[in-house]
């Protein structure tokens, strides 16, 4: 993987296209090394050439890592104002884009412009077409829709929510029905007593449970 992300894209003899799927797998695996950041740059600096799916797939890849966010938003933006010609046969491109957006802290008129056919597709008909990455920022783009969209959110986004761990992890291990606290939640939820942050881990009334690792609400 370090091998290949070292490699500017114009020097490869597979294309920009197999670099954009590369740098998006390395993405899914969580690598985000140096030499996975300069190939995102560079392949962000011919982004507007790219195809509907592979804007999405080095959108996807920055935001997954946090990699060149201005650039990204670029891209997407550009994608936006597109109108997703062609995009119709691709809904997960779609779906890609706006948690794209959500994840970098885009504008949510773009959100919605990506949602806008999102909200016609059969949740039975979307599963299916998710590799097991998608998953996750699928939820939180579903739940994150159903909170903005109320019943305009579309069939999709229950069956995305569905589809995944929804039980809220208990405060002490062996709560009837309550999985016990990952080591992750137990040393962030320290850390935020010591700081006397007030913060509720998932719950049903805050966000569903499984959609974020590390899943807190912060009551107003």
């Amino acid at each position: 993987k370090e091998a290949l992300a070292g490699v500017h894209p114009a020097t490869l003899h597979v294309g920009a296209s197999s670099a954009v799927t590369a740098a998006f797998t390395c993405a899914t695996l969580g690598f985000d090394g140096k030499s996975m950041r300069e190939l995102l740059r560079a392949l962000l600096q011919s982004g507007q050439e790219a195809s509907y799916e592979e804007a999405a797939k080095l959108c996807w890849a920055c935001a997954e890592v946090r990699a060149h966010p201005r650039e990204a938003l670029a891209l997407i933006a550009h994608q936006a104002s597109s109108e997703g010609e062609g995009s119709c046969s691709d809904p997960v491109s779609w779906l890609r884009l706006a948690w794209s957006t959500l994840a970098l802290e885009g504008p949510e008129g773009e959100i919605q412009t990506f949602l806008k056919a999102a909200c016609q597709i059969q949740g039975e008909q979307l599963l299916p077409q998710l590799c097991p990455s998608d998953l996750r920022p699928v939820q939180q783009l579903a739940w994150h829709t159903q909170q903005n969209l109320g019943e305009a959110a579309g069939s999709w986004s229950s069956t995305a929510l569905a589809a995944g761990p929804q039980a809220p992890r208990g405060a002490q291990s062996g709560v009837p029905g309550l999985p016990p606290q990952t080591e992750a939640e137990k040393t962030l939820s320290s850390l935020l007593q010591h700081l006397r942050v007030p913060h509720v881990l998932a719950s049903p009334a805050a966000a569903p449970g499984g959609i974020y690792r590390v899943p807190v609400w912060f009551p107003e």
